[in-house]
């Protein structure tokens, strides 16, 4: 008699974002070789394990966005792949964490049904947390540090109003998948990791160092600042690899900080969604809602926030004026030097092109060596500024102001007369 093959597991973790999902994926990869011991496999954030495109976030898109018998083929691939590793390594349990899977109910609808028709047991694992502390954590996420929305800043108030729209999303899963859906609550558990493995019969050992920290808030608000400069959507590295962003028609700080600080409609929102909330008692037990709105941090102080920008812009600007200026000088000493050097040995070596191109890359790699000397010196200059500006007075600043523009002068005009 033949035997039956051993089930296999499908734990498709979806989120919410903002709930110890990074946490859980890092303990997830570090715990590889453990999982393996246990017959289970973590597949990562991406279903490239279907098809190599599936990766990353456009990957994603394509997947998501793919027609349903697009999805059903994604579907059947997937299944060939845990059929070779069930029979291959022993594994019986493959693990999905990616937190935008949450609002995915009807597009990863079909993908997931053609797996349970292959007899994949389906485990569907949700995190919610407290609306009060939630929507302001995903708000600066989504609307400030990876901008997901185009155009200007979008205030607290709009947006919390669209984010809570999250919460539909257990509920909608639940509804699709009866039975199926585990919905725990991330305020209830002192360390995520461990919860997330004792629901889904886990053994992870939990990461020392914490995945994602809270920005503080002058670094949070010069994100928002920069979001509502730049008209795209963009991903948080946009803003950590600026160089200079010239404001045109600046915002007003304290208009700044009504709109992405001010977070006295939480209370409002939420209690617009009373149904939405009521269904949690009535299908999981409990009601996410534990934390008052007054435990909320209030609107900081706009004259604080602004003399902290004062210092952090003075510091900015300063290095980045340098190194901007640097690279102008240069590259203009270095075009004219050029110039003069193509056009004497051109016209030395008419009639030996080549020699006369090797003569001037051998001379412009001398020039290019005195030009970063002086560059050196300007770095020195600026980091004792720097240093002197950390504790100095106001008197003193203006003084010093003064004695870095001369000293400037006097290295630029050096770099001029390299030609």
């Amino acid at each position: 008699m033949v035997k039956e093959p051993e089930p296999i597991r499908l734990i498709f973790h979806v989120g919410m974002g903002k709930t110890g999902t990074s946490s859980i994926q890092s303990a997830l990869r570090q715990n590889a070789k453990a999982l393996k011991d246990q017959r289970v496999e973590y597949l990562g954030l991406w279903f490239d394990v279907i098809d190599a495109s599936y990766k990353y976030y456009v990957g994603q898109e394509k997947l998501i966005k793919s027609s349903v018998e697009e999805k059903q083929a994604s579907a059947e691939k997937i299944w060939q792949y845990f059929k070779e590793k069930r029979s291959k390594d022993g594994i019986l349990s493959f693990v999905f964490s990616n937190e935008h899977m949450a609002l995915c109910y009807d597009l990863m609808e079909p993908f997931l049904r053609r797996l349970e028709e292959r007899g994949v047991e389906i485990s569907i694992v949700c995190y919610v947390r407290d609306p009060v502390n939630w929507l302001p954590s995903a708000y600066y996420q989504w609307r400030v540090v990876h901008k997901a929305v185009p155009g200007p800043l979008h205030s607290y108030h709009s947006s919390a109003r669209e984010l809570i729209s999250w919460y539909q999303a257990p509920l909608l899963w639940e509804k699709k998948f009866p039975g199926n859906v585990i919905v725990r609550s991330y305020d209830a558990c002192s360390n995520v990791v461990e919860d997330f493995a004792d629901a889904v019969s886990l053994s992870l050992t939990a990461p020392e160092i914490r995945e994602n920290t809270t920005a503080t808030t002058d670094e949070m608000f010069l994100r928002a600042f920069f979001s509502n400069l730049v008209s795209d959507a963009m991903l948080p590295d946009v803003f950590t690899n600026a160089v200079g962003v010239s404001p045109n028609d600046s915002p007003s700080v304290s208009g700044i900080l009504k709109d992405a600080f001010d977070l006295s409609s939480t209370s409002e929102i939420i209690a617009e969604n009373e149904d939405v909330f009521a269904a949690y008692r009535e299908h999981f037990g409990f009601d996410p809602r534990a934390v008052s709105p007054d435990t909320l941090p209030s609107m900081p102080d706009t004259e604080a926030v602004r003399d902290r920008l004062v210092e952090v812009v003075t510091s900015v600007t300063l290095d980045q004026s340098m190194r901007i200026r640097n690279l102008e000088t240069e590259v203009e000493t270095l075009r004219n030097g050029l110039q003069a050097l193509l056009a004497t040995y051109s016209a030395k070596y008419r009639h030996d092109p080549d020699r006369a191109a090797e003569l001037v890359i051998s001379d412009s790699l001398d020039h290019s060596l005195k030009v970063r000397s002086l560059e050196t010196e300007f770095g020195a200059l600026h980091e004792t500024l720097q240093a002197q500006l950390a504790t100095a007075s106001a008197q003193q600043r203006r003084s010093w102001a003064y004695r870095w523009r001369a000293a400037r002068s006097g290295l630029v005009a050096r770099l001029l007369k390299l030609k």
